[in-house]
Parts: C-alpha cells; sequence; structure tokens
C-alpha cells in the first residue's frame, strides 16, 4: 500500500488547484497494481465543486493502473465534509443542515444527454442562490447540452464524465466543474481542419469563435453562448483541454501541464443585481 499526497495548502478553482491535482495523478501513473492512500493530510481546503476533477482522475488511474484507492475517513469527516455531503465520498452518515450548499457530485455515461440536462436545469440552474432571467437560463441549457454532445461525439471515452457544484456564501459565488476524460478538443478539430490547427490553445480558440466540427447539425455556439453570459455577468468561465489554460479574462491560453481530457469551470457571481 502506497501514501501519494494530494499536495499542501488549498486546492481551490484555479491554476494552482488544477497543478495540484495533476501532480497528484501523475504521482499516480508511476504506480500499477497496487492500492494507494489519498493523503488529505496537508490539505487545507478544497473546493467543493472540484470533486468532479478528483474523482475523473480516480477513475482514470484506477481503470488504466489497476489501482484501488483509500482515504483516511476521519480526516474528511474532520475537515472536509462537503466530501461527504457532495457525494464524493460514499458510505459515510452525515446531517444535512438548512443551508445546503452543496450540488451533488454525480457521474454521466455519454449516452446520458437526458439525465445531463435535467441535472443542469434542476440542480444547477435552479439553484436558489443564482438569479438568471429565464430566457438566459434556456440559453444556458441549449449551451451545456451541446457542450454534452460535442463530448458524445467526440471525446472517445467510455469514461463517465463528472459534474459538481458547490456554492460559496462568503463569496457570493457558485462553481460548477465538468470533467471528461477523452482526447480533448484537439485531436478531433486537428482532423477537421486537415491539421491547421495545431496546438490545444490554438483549438480553443477556434471552438470559442463558434466553429463545429458538426457536419450533420449546426453547433458551435455552446461556449460562445457560456463565453458571453459570464462576461456580461462577471462570471468566469474556464477551459483546460491538453495543454492549453484559458479563461475569460484573458485573449490567450495559458501553456500548461496536460491532462487528458477537458475541463470547463463556470464560477457564478451571485450578487444579486
Amino acid at each position: 500500500m502506497t501514501d501519494i499526497t494530494l499536495g499542501a495548502g488549498a486546492i481551490k478553482t484555479d491554476q494552482e488547484g488544477y497543478l495540484k491535482l495533476i501532480d497528484f495523478y501523475e504521482s499516480c501513473t508511476k504506480h500499477k497494481n497496487d492500492k494507494i492512500i489519498i493523503g488529505f493530510e496537508n490539505i487545507t481546503w478544497i473546493d467543493g465543486n472540484m470533486a468532479a476533477l478528483l474523482m475523473a482522475i480516480i477513475q482514470k488511474i484506477e481503470k488504466e493502473n489497476m489501482l484501488s484507492s483509500f482515504v483516511d475517513e476521519e480526516v474528511i469527516k474532520a475537515r472536509f465534509d462537503i466530501l461527504i455531503k457532495n457525494g464524493w465520498l460514499k458510505g459515510v452518515e452525515f446531517v444535512q443542515g438548512l443551508n445546503k450548499t452543496e450540488i451533488k457530485l454525480t457521474g454521466f455515461d455519454k449516452s446520458e444527454d437526458v439525465k445531463f440536462i435535467q441535472y443542469i436545469e434542476n440542480e444547477l440552474l435552479s439553484n436558489h442562490n443564482l438569479f438568471i432571467p429565464e430566457d438566459v437560463k434556456n440559453r444556458l441549457i441549449d449551451a451545456f447540452l451541446e457542450l454534452f454532445c460535442n463530448v458524445q461525439k467526440h471525446a472517445r471515452t467510455d469514461s463517465p464524465i463528472f459534474a459538481c457544484g458547490q456554492y460559496y456564501p462568503s463569496l457570493k459565488r457558485l462553481g460548477f466543474t465538468l470533467v471528461d476524460c477523452g482526447v480533448g478538443y484537439l485531436p478531433p478539430i486537428m482532423e477537421f481542419t486537415n491539421n491547421e490547427i495545431k496546438t490545444s490553445t490554438d483549438a480553443i480558440l477556434w471552438a470559442l469563435k463558434g466553429n463545429t466540427t458538426k457536419l450533420d447539425a449546426p453547433g458551435g455556439l455552446g461556449l460562445k453562448e457560456i463565453q458571453k453570459f459570464c462576461s456580461d455577468s462577471g462570471s468566469t468561465f474556464v477551459i483546460i483541454t491538453g495543454d492549453a489554460y484559458w479563461t475569460n479574462y484573458q485573449l490567450f491560453p495559458t501553456k500548461i501541464k496536460p491532462f487528458c481530457g477537458t475541463i470547463v469551470n463556470v464560477i457564478f457571481d451571485c450578487k444579486r443585481s
């Protein structure tokens, strides 16, 4: 049995938090046919919505490296009860308080588009902390559905797609993370453009312009719709795929340590205007 730490400090919905989890993933890939204990001892905080990425990583290494993972439940109970409340840690009872802030960690098979869109509509966009006009909400539902359909068609994976959310009362912000462990943006876009697009950075920028690889149906507006909403509302939109990390507050993606798949973070500004 091998101890593998998640690192030290906070795991937030930002570049630093992402890198901590990718470092953990890389440490895990060095082992095969082993049992690992995930070390939270030096972690001071974890954003609840980042449980989606942590779960995707764990399922990936369990499948590909035949690892079994364990945690010290007492540490989770004492310091990270959000991971019990949102369902990341199974089999531990807790008493739900009056101020529920979590949106459950949920896995979706790529064929479960109906289940996914019900989750987006009923769990995420109906959260009582969000103040979104009905017409905008309907456009966002369509945008998230398009993201899911792109995973269905292009991610080339049978692994689950994970989603999780968390409201942060002191910040009045709602974080949402969506993760798939597919091939990422670049391979299908590179093929579609006959190698005109050759980097993950250019693949993100190409997709954000509303381009699409679909030949049999309209598409490509999902990312643009989410980007517009976030820019208009003071919210944050993040796309991580391949070795590129982009937010709506920067013109060009940052080159970063790669992860196989795609991560979308939306941090909704919940201040009532």
